[in-house]
């Protein structure tokens, strides 16, 4: 039976990850890493650890590869659609807020910053259009599961809770963020709330 696309799609950026990861390990430049299509956008995080990588297709497809610390093995995102940012109210989009906070750059923006609470300036890595920031949350839901996974074995109801409350507790300590988005020419273009505030 002939593979379907979206399962090509997903085998295929797999071994892009795997490929990319060997790179980044064996110190060998990341932007050159192709496969079957594929190719990186930003990424953050270290060592495939905790973070984020954007990465393209030449199809049109667009996905992810979150890195989790409690995982051996990142989580794929395909869209077969590629990314369809919405550059209406801001020059950026969010694609991703934890691990990482990640998104694509409107044409002709080349720097972002985004800036914590306290007034930390968290530089993004830009590559491929995209955008790509480590950011530290205190996520009291991930540090119930660390204490229940102390404890002994936990469920996947656990574990899917905790991904869900993680996500709404990143979304909501973001909501204090700003960002700073410069064009090409250096020229201030936003500076405002990190995420919309319809998310």
């Amino acid at each position: 039976m002939p593979e379907h696309e979206d399962q090509q799609r997903a085998r295929e950026l797999k071994a892009f990850t795997q490929e990319y990861l060997a790179a980044e390990a064996e110190g060998r430049p990341v932007a050159a890493v192709t496969h079957e299509g594929w190719r990186p956008g930003a990424r953050c995080g270290s060592s495939g650890t905790e973070g984020v990588l954007l990465a393209n297709h030449e199809s049109g497809w667009a996905g992810m590869a979150v890195f989790r610390r409690d995982r051996e093995t990142p989580q794929h995102n395909l869209l077969s659609r590629g990314w369809n940012p919405d550059f209406t109210h801001r020059p950026y989009s969010v694609e991703w807020t934890h691990p990482g906070f990640a998104g694509i750059l409107a044409p002709d923006m080349a720097r972002l910053e985004l800036i914590t609470p306290d007034g930390t300036v968290l530089p993004a890595q830009i590559a491929a259009g995209s955008y790509a920031v480590s950011v530290n949350l205190d996520l009291p839901s991930e540090r119930r599961l660390d204490e229940l996974r102390a404890a002994g074995p936990v469920t996947i109801d656990d574990e899917l809770d905790a991904v869900w409350a993680s996500s709404r507790e990143a979304n909501d300590q973001l909501r204090e963020y700003t960002v700073r988005v410069y064009d090409t020419t250096g020229t201030l273009r936003y500076n405002g709330p990190a995420l919309p505030v319809d998310r």
